[in-house]
């Protein structure tokens, strides 16, 4: 828990739109509404502050996904077009990839070889982290929130503001579509064995 006051302070500057867990539970990742993040050790010491990563008064962080190693992470911004990683000293690794949409939601797979990204611009996009191919799987009629791995890793689900949500294999096939409400769908989240979503 978070208790110190100067800690609580630096976190009370900005909106806080993001927050992610690194999977062995000592790091946690927090993006903020001017486009920066933050990583704090587990007892709530500040670790690294970024500066902007992105210019538009509306680019906000809207995810922080963790590799499933725990090594780097990726940052979702809204309306940011290219996929950056960093390591848990918030040092960039490798060169940014363009995508086709913009970064308001991102996952990684299990196995760490994919990143899905969606976003405002419509697009389900997929990067293949061994070939650096970047292909486009799928799309929505209006803005995307949210992208998951389905845990056997061989579909990518998808939801936003039309209230559906859409599964996409990962060479790009419609698999299928659940109507849920007329009211866009702000959260998306898979059981462990992923029958639930």
């Amino acid at each position: 828990m978070i208790d110190e006051s100067e800690t609580l302070m630096t976190l009370r500057d900005v909106v806080l739109s993001s927050v992610g867990l690194s999977p062995d539970g000592k790091l946690l990742g927090v993006g903020r509404g001017n486009a920066t993040f933050d990583i704090f050790d587990s007892d709530g010491h500040q670790r690294f502050h970024s500066s902007p990563l992105a210019s538009t008064r509306y680019s906000q962080m809207h995810a922080f996904c963790w590799n499933p190693d725990g090594k780097t992470f990726i940052p979702g911004v809204r309306y940011l077009l290219t996929i950056q990683q960093f390591d848990a000293a918030g040092d960039k690794v490798a060169n940014p990839v363009q995508m086709p949409g913009d970064t308001r939601s991102v996952a990684w797979s299990r196995d760490g070889r994919y990143v899905a990204a969606a976003g405002d611009r419509q697009v389900v996009s997929l990067l293949d982290l061994e070939t650096n191919e970047v292909r486009q799987v799928g799309e929505h009629p209006h803005g995307i929130t949210q992208v998951r791995f389905r845990p056997n890793q061989t579909e990518i689900c998808s939801a936003g503001f039309d209230g559906c949500i859409r599964f996409w294999s990962l060479d790009g096939n419609p698999l299928r579509v659940f109507e849920t409400v007329s009211a866009p769908i702000c959260s998306l989240a898979f059981s462990s064995d992923g029958e639930i979503v």
